[in-house]
């Protein structure tokens, strides 16, 4: 069964039915380990398995219509749509990146492509689509962000040699696909030339902008996400805050005060329409 491929996107036709709510849609073995809607209709959402599979869901019918199965020995942690071909999904194991064609007839997919493979003995951690072109952001357990062309496979830059840690999210900019915006278990936040390949501002040190005593929950970075218009970032913090930084010529500045989301660590941002934030810990 092939995916709509017509419907408006998200802010012309958000799901606000009632009839959504409460909703289980039963369809995998395991945990499930992420969830993505895709950008040009929020009625499809995929979601990752422990049990090694991909599923692709339509919540107008609560069905799964595709299924994807057989693509690496380990499950998916993290999947993303493309936003410039929507029959594009990209799924990343703990050292590879596949890509897939949701364009098959069939409900069960087993056609996959590999386009990037970890050569250090590091896991993968993170995974960003460029808002244009074929180009996703990879980051790594050493703290390396790799760019990498999925029509290719080639590794088109390494950016390096300002977080020591795990990389918790890297996302490019849809103001200025030109910067993209790294965060890790380091506690550091930084803004990059992706051109230059190098840093375009001081980094920020959210271990020096701590208020009141939270070592139980250090201040890694495990999520970012850019607000509409690209310009203020939202960070997700392992101590329970969120930050508004905005991208200005002298760096990332805090917008506000951090923003008190849960007791415990942050672990996922999530847009819900235009006007609403979702955060899950």
């Amino acid at each position: 069964m092939s995916l709509p491929s017509s419907t408006p996107p998200c802010d012309d036709n958000p799901p606000t039915s009632n009839d959504y709510i409460g909703t289980v849609y039963d369809g995998h073995q395991d945990t499930v380990l992420d969830i993505e809607t895709r950008n040009t209709d929020c009625n499809i959402v995929a979601t990752s398995s422990e049990d090694k599979s991909i599923r692709i869901w339509d919540i107008r019918t609560k069905r799964s219509v595709q299924c994807i199965v057989g693509f690496d020995e380990c499950p998916a942690e993290r999947i993303k749509f493309s936003p410039s071909k929507e029959h594009e999904l990209i799924g990343m194991t703990d050292k590879s990146v596949f890509k897939f064609d949701l364009r098959s007839e069939s409900i069960i997919i087993r056609d996959s492509q590999v386009i990037y493979t970890s050569s250090s003995e590091c896991d993968l951690s993170s995974i960003s689509f460029h808002p244009k072109d074929s180009v996703v952001a990879v980051g790594d357990d050493n703290g390396v962000i790799s760019l990498v062309n999925i029509d290719t496979g080639d590794v088109i830059r390494r950016l390096s040699r300002v977080h020591s840690s795990v990389i918790g999210a890297a996302e490019f900019s849809p103001f200025n696909p030109k910067v993209l915006v790294s965060g890790g278990f380091d506690s550091l936040c930084c803004s990059w030339d992706v051109l230059r390949g190098r840093p375009a501002s001081e980094v920020v040190d959210f271990t020096h902008q701590q208020q009141g005593n939270q070592i139980s929950n250090p201040p890694f970075v495990h999520d970012i996400m850019h607000l509409p218009g690209g310009r203020v970032a939202v960070c997700a913090l392992g101590d329970g805050t969120g930050w508004l930084l905005r991208s200005t010529a002298g760096g990332l500045q805090p917008v506000c005060t951090p923003v008190e989301m849960h007791g415990g660590m942050v672990t996922a941002l999530s847009p819900w329409h235009s006007s609403f934030l979702s955060c899950g810990a």
